[in-house]
Formats: structure tokens, C-alpha cells, sequence
């Protein structure tokens, strides 16, 4: 079964024509998603002009070394906040 098989391709093809509708490229920070958002957006048509790429830091170690998250905060809520979701998407 290969990565298309599983993606719902007509809601990547919306996702990929509002992007470049509005000139529009996209980078993520993931988490309990592990990589599932940019296996999906690397599906897109022409997808190295509106996808950049993405990190996956699961832990709360590698979320505070590479996205700069509050190591505190998000012990303190278990990475499930909308500071440590804002925090993620700034630094990616």
C-alpha cells in the first residue's frame, strides 16, 4: 500500500490550491500527528513549491531543544496547551 492509498486526496488538493491560490507555502511542527502531516503534504502536486518541510519532536526534550518550548509549561500540561501549540508553530 503506498503513502497515496492512505490520504484523503481530495482534501490534500483543497489544502494545496488555497495555498498556492494565495502564493502560500507551508511548513509544520508536529507531535502526537508523527510525521503524518508532512508524509501527507509531500503527496501534493508540485508539492516542493508549497511545502518546506517539517519536524517531529515527540518528547518534551526535543520540543524545548528545537522548537524552543517551555520545558515547565509543557510538563505542566503535557505539551496540551494553546502557549505550547503557539510556541511550536513560531519556531518552525
Amino acid at each position: 500500500m503506498g503513502l497515496k492509498n492512505i490520504f484523503d486526496d481530495e482534501t490534500i488538493a483543497k489544502i494545496r490550491e488555497m495555498l498556492s491560490s494565495r502564493h502560500n507555502t507551508v511548513a509544520v511542527a508536529e507531535s502526537v500527528t508523527a510525521g503524518y502531516l508532512q508524509a501527507a503534504f509531500s503527496q501534493m502536486k508540485e508539492a516542493m513549491n508549497i511545502f518546506h518541510g517539517g519536524m517531529t519532536t515527540y518528547n518534551i526534550g526535543q520540543k524545548a531543544r528545537h522548537l524552543r518550548v517551555n520545558p515547565i509549561e509543557a510538563q505542566n500540561t503535557n505539551c496540551v496547551s494553546d502557549s505550547v501549540t503557539v510556541q511550536m508553530a513560531s519556531e518552525i
